[in-house]
């Protein structure tokens, strides 16, 4: 039984490592083709004096500029619901490794958890981690809406595409790719599945504590 569960913390461990690094590759796709969306539809707004009150006035009595690079954003809203698809599996994989670690610390001291009510585990702060970031990768550059925002930076009046701005917004999808070479750092020396084995109590106690801490912070 306990090699049983052991071998299910390793497949669990890969299955998570594997959907980061899918998270990781499509994030950065999304971020260069966000680039280039920016680039195809704001490269000819830029100019190399400052717009005043009157000249922002007749570049909106023109109408809301449109970009009609509609097939890069399709393509943008494709990857988008591709992350979120991976990003809820990759939540519930966690869910399963962070059980099955319960499960091995309560046959090892002999005592067993009282799990939470419903209500608790939907407000805790794992959960309410996946659905900030759920959220956050929802932001793209999306297809068929177009408007334009206006900024006041150091009084300089600027007015931005949002296709510009959701680009920038995207930049946050980095993470995925930092937290693809923790993960990989942690599989390549702090292995839990071997810690086990090995009975190494003091690697199991500093990474838990290690997830703990990242818990309290989230």
């Amino acid at each position: 039984s306990n090699r049983r569960d052991r071998e299910s913390l390793r497949v669990l461990q890969l299955k998570l490592h594997r959907r980061q690094k899918l998270l990781a590759l499509l994030a950065a796709v999304s971020i260069v083709l966000a680039i280039g969306v920016n680039e195809e539809c704001a490269s000819g707004d830029y100019k190399d004096y400052y717009l005043n009150a009157s000249m922002i006035a007749k570049i909106r009595a023109r109408g809301t500029r449109i970009c009609s690079k509609n097939d890069i954003k399709i393509l943008q809203t494709i990857i988008t619901v591709a992350i979120l698809v991976v990003l809820y599996d990759r939540y519930r994989t966690k869910a399963k490794l962070s059980d099955l670690q319960v499960l091995l610390e309560e046959r090892r001291y002999n005592f067993i958890q009282v799990m939470p009510p419903t209500l608790q585990t939907y407000t805790s702060p794992a959960f309410l981690g996946f659905v900030l970031e759920f959220f956050i990768n929802c932001f793209h550059t999306f297809p068929f809406l177009y408007a334009d925002v206006e900024m006041v930076v150091m009084k300089r009046h600027i007015l931005y595409r949002l296709e510009s701005i959701m680009g920038a917004v995207m930049f946050v999808r980095i993470y995925h790719v930092l937290r693809w070479l923790f993960e990989r750092t942690y599989l390549k020396y702090f292995d839990l599945e071997n810690s086990h084995l090995l009975k190494d109590d003091s690697t199991i106690q500093l990474v838990m504590e290690n997830l703990d801490s990242r818990r309290s912070l989230a």
